[in-house]
């Protein structure tokens, strides 16, 4: 069992992926859900480019002095 996890990681995500947004359809409705992906991906760029630009590590030095 464990090999068939490891062989078939991506589609296994990629379905758990589909599970989570179907539900989040029937629960929250289009608009909404389509507005949560937007937010998360804002902010999944938002993360990367202060990751990338030292930004966030900055504000977490002075934050400690």
């Amino acid at each position: 069992m464990k090999q068939f996890f490891y062989d078939n990681s991506y589609p296994l995500t990629v379905a758990g992926c589909g599970f989570v947004l179907a539900s989040l359809f029937l629960t929250l409705g289009f608009f909404r859900t389509i507005f949560l992906l937007l937010l998360t991906v804002g902010g999944f760029f938002l993360g990367q480019y202060l990751e990338r630009n030292g930004l966030f590590q900055e504000f977490m030095n002075n934050k400690n002095k």
